[in-house]
């Protein structure tokens, strides 16, 4: 047997076996049993917590939570009552005596507007409203005044040879079709109906140019009455609806004085505000008086009649307490 010379270095590596090399121990299958059984133990586990009685109390109170109203004040707006604007008794009668242009103007304003004709008073939110329909109404007096001129042109240059053609008007006592008939029989006559219409017109005219020029020269700014309306813009961020009591706290300097939300003029008890769910309310309140300290209110009316913006506080329930700030309108 040949033995390599001394020195040499080519030897082979004695070969070894797996169980040899506690370096790399074989991998051993996994065990699928045990893997179902901790997912089994974790789930069950998650159950537990899930219906134990904390977990389903504090559920339901986080529901209960999310479905209740959320009720937040978003603006409070201060709107001072004003004294009436008063109309010259002469310039009044002009209405008064004329009960078919009283009429026209009753028609075209709201009912809150057209108490002015009988008792004189003229409140500043009605003024503009006022002023358009007279605008409105001196409009159609003019239209109209230009088909009777029109009429009488058309039957003073009409020729019996030719056919009579007038425009439709409706005047006061004459059916339409009988002005026709009557301007081909009788011309002269048909003229004086169409002219004295037209007097009238222009008289019915006269007194509305009285009425605007008057209301035009009111002074709007007038002194104001201590009374003041609150405008509450509520939004109701909640799931469920809410609602806000009739009854809330006006808090000033150091007073602290009660409001409420009338139903009507009248009403002493307030009315309650529904706020239904994912909407918004405009909620008025006014000074309750009859439930106000007499120094508080007499206070509080003078800081409105001063005209400054005077920085003051709305307290709202329903039935826990929310409020926002406000400043009165110089």
């Amino acid at each position: 047997m040949d033995t390599p010379p001394a020195g040499s270095t080519d030897q082979k590596p004695a070969e070894t076996t797996p169980s040899e090399n506690p370096q790399t121990p074989p991998s051993k299958p996994l065990d699928e049993s045990a893997v179902v059984t901790s997912r089994k133990a974790l789930i069950t586990t998650l159950i537990s917590i899930a219906l134990s009685p904390f977990a389903i109390l504090a559920g339901y109170y986080v529901g209960k939570v999310l479905s209740s109203p959320r009720l937040t004040i978003q603006y409070v707006r201060a709107d001072p009552e004003r004294e009436s604007l008063k109309i010259r008794t002469d310039v009044l009668q002009v209405i008064q005596s004329d009960l078919g242009l009283a009429a026209m103007v009753k028609e075209k304003v709201s009912s809150d507007c057209g108490t002015w004709i009988s008792d004189g008073k003229l409140t500043r939110t009605c003024l503009s409203e006022t002023l358009n329909a007279l605008d409105q109404l001196a409009g159609v007096v003019s239209f109209e005044e230009k088909i009777a001129t029109d009429n009488i042109t058309a039957i003073t240059s009409w020729n019996p040879q030719t056919e009579l053609v007038l425009v439709p008007i409706l005047v006061p006592g004459v059916e339409s079709q009988h002005i026709t008939e009557l301007a081909r029989q009788d011309k002269k006559r048909a003229v004086e109906i169409f002219r004295g219409y037209v007097k009238a017109l222009e008289l019915k005219r006269s007194e509305l140019n009285t009425l605007k020029t008057e209301l035009r020269q009111l002074d709007p700014k007038t002194q104001r009455t201590g009374r003041v309306t609150f405008r509450v813009g509520v939004l109701n961020a909640g799931d469920a609806d809410g609602v806000v009591f009739p009854d809330a706290t006006l808090a000033v300097i150091d007073m602290k004085i009660p409001l409420l939300r009338k139903a009507s003029p009248e009403d002493r008890d307030g009315k309650f505000t529904v706020i239904k769910a994912h909407s918004f309310e405009d909620v008025p309140f006014e000074v309750n008086e009859g439930r106000s300290e007499r120094e508080a209110l007499s206070k509080w009316q003078d800081l409105v009649k001063k005209e400054t913006q005077e920085k003051f506080t709305i307290i709202l329930k329903s039935p826990g307490e929310f409020d926002k700030e406000g400043r009165l309108p110089n």
